[in-house]
């Protein structure tokens, strides 16, 4: 981060302080979700208690999202059907799912009622998830039960129910804001420019720009055989946008992932086909070959230029 003086991290200081006031109130709106015939749903887990655990969930999830509708309105949501992601293999004692891609994607139909000032809307859909194993990557809260299904229930919520227009930071504590930004804004912009995180990435020692885009850079050499775009790769890896914040860590989660090749951002199925099983290297990805205009999960921000360090650790054909 560029050195700010004193003065400058007041400046800077003064105005977070305000946004951080000005965030959103919390929400009074009501959800109210009901189960239909869950004994007929599709896949909702191992058996009755499964069953049972998975509901719950699924009702907490939507209770989390009722915190985010705005004052009055009132959404009434009957869940018709339930996929969850991946599958319970045939013969399984428990609860244990394989996630391989494919028809596996997690699907919920439903039907809502919205009022919303004096206005009803109703609506029968199929919310579903078709990139569910590239999601994870990005997505955050990978560890958490359901987190594919409250990662689509969320994307979903926000398209259906919530815009700029639904914020609820008082007008007044806006212009208090933005005011203080404004004053900030001399101060902060003596900083010097960050660097062109491309140019620098691809200017670091044994780094190799491909025809894509792509900045790979070695780490470690791997030993054997490269995968191909279709084959099953076990990895462990670190995300960081340019800032260095990190996004996503497989480390962090204190295990390894498992997906084929060709789901995930063209950046990774490009960057782990030139490494071989033992290997590690850093992948600079510009948004062209990640998650481009649409970002993903309010996690990466749109046209964001992403790092990763990714170790490879084993292939299945």
């Amino acid at each position: 981060m560029p050195h700010l003086f004193p003065i400058r991290h007041a400046a800077l200081g003064a105005a977070l302080a305000l946004a951080a006031l000005a965030g959103p109130a919390q929400a009074a709106g009501v959800v109210q979700v009901s189960f239909v015939e869950p004994e007929r749903y599709t896949d909702v887990g191992f058996g009755a208690v499964e069953r049972e655990r998975t509901t719950d969930r699924l009702a907490a999830i939507f209770q989390d999202l009722a915190r985010r509708l705005p004052d009055g309105q009132v959404l009434t949501v009957e869940v018709l059907d339930v996929d969850l992601a991946g599958h319970v293999p045939v013969g399984n004692v428990n609860d244990t799912r394989v996630l391989t891609g494919g028809a596996d994607w997690p699907r919920i139909t439903l039907r809502y009622r919205l009022e919303a000032g004096g206005s009803v809307q109703t609506r029968d859909e199929t919310v579903s998830d078709l990139n569910y194993l590239q999601n994870r990557l990005f997505g955050g809260r990978a560890d958490e039960a359901l987190a594919y299904e409250r990662r689509m229930l969320e994307r979903w919520f926000e398209a259906r129910f919530l815009t700029p227009l639904t914020r609820r930071t008082p007008l007044s504590l806006h212009r208090l804001c933005l005011a203080a930004v404004v004053a900030a804004a001399p101060a902060l912009a003596f900083a010097a420019a960050p660097a062109d995180p491309l140019k620098a990435a691809a200017a670091e020692p044994g780094a190799v720009v491909t025809a894509s885009g792509l900045i790979y850079r070695s780490l470690k050499d791997g030993s054997g055989a490269s995968p191909t775009a279709s084959d099953t790769v076990r990895v462990h890896y670190r995300g960081t946008l340019v800032d260095g914040k990190e996004f996503d860590s497989s480390y962090r989660r204190g295990e390894p992932i498992e997906f084929p090749l060709n789901r995930v951002i063209p950046c990774w199925t490009e960057g782990v086909q030139k490494m071989k099983a033992g290997g590690k290297a850093k992948l600079t990805c510009p948004s062209t070959i990640a998650y481009g205009e649409r970002g993903a999960g309010g996690v990466i921000p749109p046209n964001a230029t992403l790092q990763f360090e990714v170790e490879l650790l084993g292939i299945r054909k």
